[in-house]
Order: C-alpha cells, then structure tokens, then sequence
C-alpha cells in the first residue's frame, strides 16, 4: 500500500501535498462514506501502473505544490500533464486529411531513388506525422475534465498554449519568458488540473470533483487570481 500512503492519498484526501504544512486546506476531497472505495482503489492502481504515470505523481506530490522556483514549477506541471494526456488524440478533425497527405507522401518515397536505408528512414517520419503536438495534448486533456475546473481555466486552448509557450524558453535554459505573478498562478492552476484529472481518473463525477475543489481555500484563491489572465477564470474573454 506504499503508492497509496505516499501518491494517492494526498490527491484522495487533501488537496495539498504537504497538509502538515498547510491546516487551512486540510480538507477532505472525498467521502468514504459515499464513494466506492474499494473501486477507486483499483482504478487508482490501474493508473498508477504506467511507469512514466507513477514517476510524474511521485515527484510533484514529494512537495508542497507553492514551493520551489516557478522554472521548476512549470516543468513539473508540463511534465505530469504529458504523462496523463493520450498519446493520440480521440478526436481528430485533422484525422481524414492528414492520413492522405502520408499517403502522398509515402507515394513519393517509394517513388524517388533512394538507398534502401534513406528509404527507411523516410518512411518512419510518418509515425511523427501522426503524432498530436504537446498543446493539442493539453487541449483534450483539460476538456475532458472542463465541467469540474470551468471557474478555473476559462480557455483549454489557451491554457494549453500558455503552458507550452512557457514551459519551451525553460526547458532550453532561457529565462522565464513571462510575468512572474503569472506564472506563479498558471502553475498553480496546472496544479488543480492534475487533482481533478486524477480524481476523474478514478470514477469520480464531474459534480462531486467540482464540490470537492470548492471546499478548498486555496482552489478558491486560484480562481479569484486566474480571471486576471486570459486563459482562466469564469468570466475570461473568447476564445482565441
């Protein structure tokens, strides 16, 4: 039961890693009295299963998520989110499209004079081809949670954009390239996201991860801040 005592039970019953630390948001997430436990549990240890999964959770619930360098705090949240997003999109409107442009493609391949490894090497450009970018990723991810966190990130798209448009320059080395205050909220915000979809993950409703998050101060102080940004809060502008 070690994964559980050290990984899922922040996330099931606080809201924050470190509820020593912080008795304000010492707040329950879920009911035992009205979830199926024993279900979450299984579904918990399904998940927990993938490799690169446990990893990612283990290292951003090993700390208080406020603490730390906001480099570290972005690479952290980019870093759990690519673990949970699926490797393909479920719906892609580029699908039908993009498969005739490979075969194009493909046609040229083995049409033009190539060696036989030159040839090769070619033709497995099309597994990245297929392959959704980390933003389009983020995008399905924070959809399919949209209903519970909607106060709180106004705008997946954007959201998603913001977070890659950040978490690239530091990746590399370069300075943070926006307003610290900013990035101070936006991974918070990731924070939440990564609570809800771990929670959703496990078979909890959209209802019950949004009353959940309600309870908790520092989830409300969350929203309050990210209405300054253009990717959160309720009252955000359009889509962009």
């Amino acid at each position: 039961m070690t994964g559980v005592q050290t990984c899922a039970l922040p996330i099931f019953v606080f809201a924050t890693s470190r509820p020593d630390m912080d008795r304000a948001n010492r707040v329950p997430l879920l009911s035992p009295s009205t979830t199926d436990f024993g279900h979450l549990v299984e579904r918990w240890f399904h998940l927990y299963d993938d490799k690169d999964v446990r990893a990612a959770l283990a290292r951003h619930f090993a700390r208080d998520y406020r603490s730390g360098f906001l480099e570290d705090r972005i690479l952290d949240v980019a870093g759990v989110l690519e673990a949970l997003a699926p490797k393909q999109l479920a719906n892609d409107p580029d699908q039908s499209a993009l498969e005739e442009v490979i075969a194009a493609y493909e046609d040229i391949v083995n049409a033009a004079d190539l060696s036989k490894g030159r040839r090769a090497s070619l033709r497995g450009l099309t597994n990245a081809m297929r392959r959704p970018s980390f933003r389009q990723r983020i995008v399905e991810l924070v959809e399919s949670i949209h209903d519970s966190i909607g106060d709180l990130i106004f705008s997946p798209s954007r959201f998603a954009r913001r977070l890659v448009d950040v978490r690239n320059p530091i990746a590399h080395g370069d300075p943070l390239p926006i307003d610290s205050v900013e990035a101070y909220w936006l991974s918070s915000a990731g924070h939440f996201v990564i609570v809800a979809l771990l929670l959703d993950r496990v078979g909890t409703s959209h209802k019950e991860i949004r009353s959940a998050l309600d309870r908790v101060p520092a989830y409300a102080q969350a929203v309050r801040e990210c209405e300054n940004f253009k990717w959160g809060g309720p009252r955000a502008g359009g889509e962009a």
